[in-house]
Formats: C-alpha cells, structure tokens, sequence
C-alpha cells in the first residue's frame, strides 16, 4: 500500500517510522505509561501498539520500568520509559550576566555542570566555550555522540546558525555554529540554537499539565530583558525573520527610557529586572544579590518597606498593561509567566491577572488563563534544550535510517 500525501509519498516503510516515532515520543511526554495507555491515547489497536513497543524495545530505544500498580486480577500493566543510550547533548544557556553549561541524555534527563560569567566579547565566549567542550568530551568516555544545543537571549536564525541580534550582550550577526564546528577541535556532529523563550514554552507544551489541550498561547520569558514565544494552534510561531514573540520590544511609551534595541519606552525598561533593580537602587538603597535577577526576586519578596510597595504597584500596572495588549491582539487561551516570573507569589500572579483583565477587551478576556509557568527558568531552558537535542537525532538519523538498534551506539 502507497499512501500519497500531497507531495510526499508515504510508502509503508516510511508510515512505519512514523508510528513508531508517534509512540516514542508519547513514552517521552509521558514516561511510565504503559501499552494499553498508548493504545488508549491514538485509537491503534492494542496488537498493533505492543507489535510497536516489541520492536524500540528490542531495538534498545525503549525500556520496561516495572509493573504498574493496579486493583483486580488479570496480567499488570508494565510501564515504559525512553532507554539511556551513550549519546549527550551540550547545553550552553547564554545569559546577560551568567550563562550556564549542562549535559541532556536520550532520555530526557539533564544536569547543569558549570556557572560561568558571560564574556561580553563573543570572541571570548566563544573560546570558553571550546575549551569546556573539549573537557566535556574527554571526561564522559562512554558517550560516542555529542551535540551542542545553544538557548539564546535574543534573535537567532536556526536555519544558518546564526546569533541575528543578542541587544543585552551587543551580539549581532554572530555566526556561531560556523565558528564551533569548523575550529571546535571536536566532533560536532550539529549545532543547534534557539531562543530561550521559545525553548521554555517547548517544555512548557510538553510537561505543563494546566496547558494540556491548549494550543494558542503566550509565554513571558522575564530577566535581565524581556522575551516572549508564541504557541499557535499548537505550533511554535518563529515568524518569517525568528523575531516573533519579542513581546519586550512592544512599544508603550515614545517618552521612556532608551532600550536596548535602541528604542525608547519598550515594554521591558519597564518591567525587566535589569530596569526595575537599578531604578530601585537609583531611588532608594542596594539589594542584596549578585545578579540583576536575584535583586528583583529579592524585592519582590519585601513585604513592609513601603518603598517596595509603591514598586510594587508600579509593576503590577505596568505587566498587566503589557499583558492586556497582547490578550487584545492574540486573544490566547493562555498566558503564561516565565522566567523570574516564576519566583512571583501567587497574589501576584492574581492581582496582575485581576488588572490585565480589566484592561482589556471582555472578548479577550473572558476565556483566558493566566498562569505561573511550571518550571523555572533553568529548568524550562534546559528540558526545551533536550526535547530539541533528542528531536534532532531522531529527524536526522533514526527516521532516515529506519529504528535500527546500531543508529546512535
């Protein structure tokens, strides 16, 4: 049987790859579930479904976990979960003060191994970057395969490799994946970059179960600046030049502060850490942190000094503001805090809901929800990180090379 679709002949070769990628990747999403849970989810037949799993078990791609516990009698339920396999990815999460090194696995695992400052000199960053790859490299001597994954603060154009502008470091036409490929000393097999905000509302549409079956949806990546992704009926919305999403750069006042993209009155010299901490210390005093993150998260949790408080109020005002405008013209279902956001109390979380609300039109308003992200900036960068890691060796190698066991070992 020959299936035509479009332009794509799907052969039965080539429909079996991608059922096969269509459980794996529902092992990923929903490690421990079990093949009648599978069979649940996509209507095939269970017959079908343990024929699949058979094969990525014996294949190595897949593992059994055990028995899932249950009332009744009558053969357990065995839970599955995505094998370890000796292939890394190196997670590079490039921040405006500090950037951060981590390992992904097969698996969806991770763990950060180094906190460096950020060079400003992309020069600099770039020859750290080598001599810790090549550490890395000689110091994980089972790993055959390695890949380097890059979450960036700013613009980049994931087909050529390229840094398009990075305002809060002066980065602007960096060709990255060029310049670690071709002087790494390593074996790259690729070199991937996305922008942070994109890599955390990935995570985020994965593992955040109060945006399960939502597929229109904002994420506000707040830091030393503020970013932003677009999810769009159930897609991650790049735009035609990668800047979709640069919700920081929405425009609210012609008269205000200078950005760093080098307009005036964007909406991050409002809200950005970076903004909000050097008005605050400008004002009043100093605030204990190292980084223009821990100073915010440190000033949002003082609850009696009034100065707070007016900062405060100002912040609230000045987000829902932003937010009511991206609810007038997104209309999404969701709305999502990220990044230091995350640290935000919950009645913080409400009275700028409450106020967003307000400021916009009852259409856009009236269905929306607004949310605390799940994961914190770290951990939605780096689990984005690894889903685009694991995707790329599954595009690249395993579905063109059928799901043999010999691909990645």
């Amino acid at each position: 049987m020959v299936i035509i679709l479009g332009r794509s002949i799907m052969t039965p070769s080539k429909i079996g790859n991608y059922n096969k990628k269509m459980i794996f990747d529902i092992v990923r999403r929903y490690p421990g579930i079990s093949r009648r849970g599978i069979a649940k989810l996509t209507g095939m037949d269970p017959s079908t479904v343990t024929r699949i799993v058979s094969s990525l078990i014996k294949a190595g791609y897949l593992k059994e976990i055990g028995e899932k516990v249950g009332k009744g009698r009558g053969r357990k339920a065995v839970n599955l979960a995505v094998n370890s396999l000796p292939v890394s990815g190196i997670i590079v999460l490039v921040g405006a003060q500090v950037s951060k090194i981590g390992i992904a696995f097969f698996d969806g695992k991770y763990e950060i191994i180094k906190e460096f400052e950020t060079q400003k000199n992309p020069s600099d960053f770039l020859d750290y970057i080598r001599n810790f790859t090549r550490k890395i490299v000689k110091s994980y001597d089972n790993t055959r395969y390695f890949g380097m994954i890059f979450s960036i603060p700013g613009i980049v154009d994931l087909k050529r490799g390229v840094i398009i502008n990075a305002p809060h470091l002066g980065w602007k036409d960096i060709r990255l994946k060029d310049e670690l490929i071709n002087n790494c000393e390593v074996n790259l097999p690729f070199v991937l970059l996305s922008n942070e905000a994109k890599l955390s509302l990935y995570a985020e549409s994965w593992f955040n179960k109060d945006i399960e079956g939502l597929k229109n949806g904002v994420y506000i990546y707040h830091s030393e600046g503020v970013g932003g992704a677009l999810l769009i009926e159930g897609k991650l919305y790049r735009g035609v030049g990668f800047s979709a999403g640069e919700i920081g750069h929405m425009v609210i006042d012609f008269n205000g502060k200078v950005c760093h993209c080098g307009n005036r009155g964007c909406w991050e010299t409002f809200i950005s850490s970076e903004s909000v901490v050097q008005s605050y210390e400008y004002t009043y005093e100093k605030l204990p942190g190292r980084n223009f993150n821990e100073k915010f998260i440190s000033l949002i949790s003082m609850d009696k000094l009034e100065a707070s408080s007016v900062f405060k109020s100002r912040l609230i005002e000045y987000i829902a503001l932003g937010i009511a405008n991206l609810m007038n013209i997104l209309n999404p279902e969701f709305v999502l805090f990220g990044g230091v956001m995350h640290n935000f109390p919950d009645d913080l979380i409400r009275k700028i809901s409450d106020r967003a609300c307000t400021l916009a039109l009852p259409s856009a308003s009236s269905n929306v929800r607004i949310l605390k992200a799940s994961m914190d900036m770290d951990e939605s960068r780096m689990k984005g990180a690894t889903l685009m890691f694991v995707d790329k060796l599954i595009e690249d190698m395993v579905m063109k090379n059928g799901w043999r066991g010999d691909i990645l070992v």
